[in-house]
Order: C-alpha cells, then structure tokens, then sequence
C-alpha cells in the first residue's frame, strides 16, 4: 500500500524546473504551508501547483512579484484574457493571502 503523503509530496516540488524562475517556484510552493488557515493553504497549494504546469512565470517588478503568464505553444493559455479571467475566478478570493507568500519568496517578511 502506498503512502498518500509521498504521494501528494510533487505539490510542494517546482513541475516547469526546465524554467529560468525554478528558484522562485520552489521557494512558493514550500512556503504555502506557512499560511495560518491550513484549509486555504491546501487549496493554494494546488491551485499554484496547477497554475505553475500550465505554464506560468513570477516575474520581478518594482512592486515586488507577480504571475505572468506563458503565451503559445509551451503554456496553456492563447491569450492574456484567458490567464486574468484564471487568476479573477480562482486566486482574486486569496489575493491577501498571496500578497502575503509573494512578499515571503522576494524577501521582504
């Protein structure tokens, strides 16, 4: 009989290592469970796995990070519409909560 946690174990791993923001990728997906409300860190916790395997990057900007999608043949999506219809439907419920990992993974708590 498998173990369901080794099972679950590739949600905390970075499922596009091949991509140049691997490090960022990592240091989010393990740091998810820090969150103090364990129900939203599961559900983040998938919800960023699956937004990173379809092809998303974290991009560095002034105000510190953010998800960007990746158009064309190697990402999911077609178009910019379709990520930020994504990102409104699924993370826009957790944005304090992603702030708050997003601040943790560029340093700044």
């Amino acid at each position: 009989m498998s173990d369901p946690v080794e099972e679950l174990m590739y949600i905390f791993e970075d499922p596009r290592p091949e991509l140049p923001d691997s490090p960022l990728w990592k240091k989010l997906l393990r740091t998810i469970p820090t969150l103090k409300n364990k129900e939203t860190a599961e559900l983040l916790q998938r919800r960023l796995w699956t937004l990173r395997s379809v092809g998303t990057f974290l991009k560095a900007y002034s105000g510190g990070l953010r998800f960007v999608p990746i158009i064309g043949p190697t990402g999911a999506f077609d178009y910019d519409v379709e990520f930020d219809e994504m990102k409104r439907k699924y993370l826009a419920p957790y944005a304090t909560e992603i702030a708050e990992l997003l601040r943790k993974v560029n340093g700044h708590e």
